[in-house]
């Protein structure tokens, strides 16, 4: 039932607040309107001052008086609705039942549309059938002129009744509609907006995406020359090394010459002072951690200008374990300081039909919360450390992807619109509330895949994606072609 009244009945939500009072304020001044009026109709017609002060001041200003202090926008609306109709009632009974007196109803009736509200029509049905009814039969005079109404009263008062319930249906109809066509205006804009955002992301992820693979490219070139240069060193200190061995061996065998011990004692003296056996242990050391150094450096490179190739925009056939694999890489400065990362990948995942920029995009976007969700549960100390796992399957003729943590975790109220554009629960400055929009329109939209919560997962987050081996064309796209 209450789905039933929030789908078909208009609730006063979509008047914005300013709206709501300033159509509040011109009931008002109806209101003070019309309280002087039926005092002067009722000294007109002969009834003591007092009297009226009572019958005009109970139910009609004194609910009027009472609304103005209520919070509640409902509450305020049943108040004032209930003093219009009661006013209404009063005017029929001052005027002795006069039939065009009863019109009042029907002239207020459009004041109380004013609120968009369905309840305040239930008041005035309420106070009709007891005006109508209830006091057609204790006081028929006062509510009917005619013969006919104040015999049957309760017949009349269903006679009048109906017709009010005619007028607020074809009202609420009214109203239904307007709101559909609200909502879906509101859907649109979302959209436009959520388009709009999208494309400006994707123009500056193509000119990072241009940048990275220009600075990839002229890194790689002073990379790959330093590196040669410290193999030739590695290689020629080898060399030199075995050189040095073999004057030692000529020292030891000049030992025995007295012509030569002069020379013997300064060769020792200058090896002692350059300490030869240290440098032998150490140099080869150096030289391994520096290949080590210019290698990982290498990996990055090859990592960025896989996600930026020119062709990542490009529907292509992929390998989703080297894309996340290259993403990890890139986003290693977002994790390595709070938490360790695991890759648990499929090695016989098969290539997927995709773009891969969007789809690395998607990734970086999950490892990215996966890891400030760890850093706002443990904080960025080096003691507590979080762990990240991203893994790959094939389910089904589909490829599925996890990023899971173990980090603060999305509360449940919030998980139903953490793919909605704008939301977000990160402090300012920290997020714009993009990334998982954005994600959802690559899979969904651009791949026709999935992307959702795990719900089972308790200790944390983990959030699946799951992609189709063969591309499918978005059901847009489908159509359009159809046409």
């Amino acid at each position: 039932m209450r789905a039933w009244l929030r789908e078909y009945l208009p609730g006063g939500t979509q008047l914005p607040p300013e709206e709501h009072a300033r159509r509040v304020r011109l009931i008002n001044v109806v209101l003070c309107v019309i309280v002087p009026v039926l005092f002067i109709v009722g000294l007109a017609r002969g009834y003591a001052p007092h009297h009226l002060l009572i019958d005009i001041g109970a139910p009609v200003a004194l609910p009027a008086l009472v609304s103005l202090n209520l919070r509640n926008r409902r509450a305020r609306s049943v108040g004032v609705s209930f003093a219009l109709m009661s006013s209404a009632g009063i005017f029929v009974h001052l005027t002795g039942g006069m039939i065009e007196a009863h019109f009042m109803y029907f002239v207020l009736i459009p004041l109380i549309a004013l609120y968009q509200d369905w309840v305040p029509f239930v008041v005035a049905i309420a106070c009709v059938l007891a005006n109508h009814s209830l006091l057609g039969w204790l006081t028929p005079m006062n509510v009917y002129s005619h013969a006919e109404g104040q015999h049957r009263p309760w017949l009349w008062a269903l006679i009048h009744t109906a017709f009010l319930l005619a007028l607020i249906v074809v009202m609420l109809i009214f109203w239904n509609s307007a709101e559909r066509r609200q909502r879906t205006l509101s859907t649109t804009l979302d959209e436009l907006r959520s388009t709009q955002t999208q494309l400006v992301q994707a123009q500056k992820l193509e000119s990072i995406g241009q940048l990275a693979a220009g600075i990839a490219h002229e890194i790689n070139t002073p990379i790959q020359f330093v590196g040669d240069n410290i193999r030739f060193l590695g290689s020629g200190m080898d060399e030199l090394f075995l050189v040095v061995r073999s004057f030692d061996e000529l020292v030891e065998a000049a030992r025995s010459v007295p012509e030569l011990a002069a020379q013997v004692q300064r060769v020792e003296l200058v090896r002692h002072d350059l300490d030869l056996d240290y440098l032998s242990l150490e140099i080869p050391d150096a030289v391994t951690q520096s290949l080590g150094g210019i290698e990982r450096v290498a990996e990055i490179v090859r990592a960025l200008k896989g996600v930026a190739h020119p062709m990542a925009d490009q529907l292509g056939s992929t390998d989703i374990n080297q894309l996340i694999e290259n993403t990890v890489l890139v986003a290693r400065h977002e994790w390595r300081s709070v938490a360790e990362m695991r890759l648990d990948l499929d090695p016989d995942l098969p290539f997927v039909e995709c773009v891969s920029g969007p789809v690395s995009q998607v990734i970086l976007n999950l490892v990215v919360n996966a890891a400030h969700a760890i850093e706002e549960r443990y904080g960025s100390s080096a003691l507590d450390r979080g762990l990240i796992v991203v893994s790959s399957e094939c389910v089904s003729g589909r490829v599925r992807i996890g990023v899971s943590d173990n980090g603060s975790g999305i509360a449940e109220e919030h998980r139903s619109r953490v793919f909605d554009p704008f939301f977000t629960t990160k402090e300012v400055g920290k997020g714009a509330g993009q990334g998982l929009s954005i994600s959802y329109s690559v899979v969904v939209d651009q791949h026709s895949g999935t992307i959702q919560i795990d719900q089972g997962w308790v200790n944390g987050t983990r959030i699946v994606v799951e992609l189709p081996i063969e591309h499918e064309a978005p059901e847009a796209q489908k159509l359009a072609e159809v046409a």
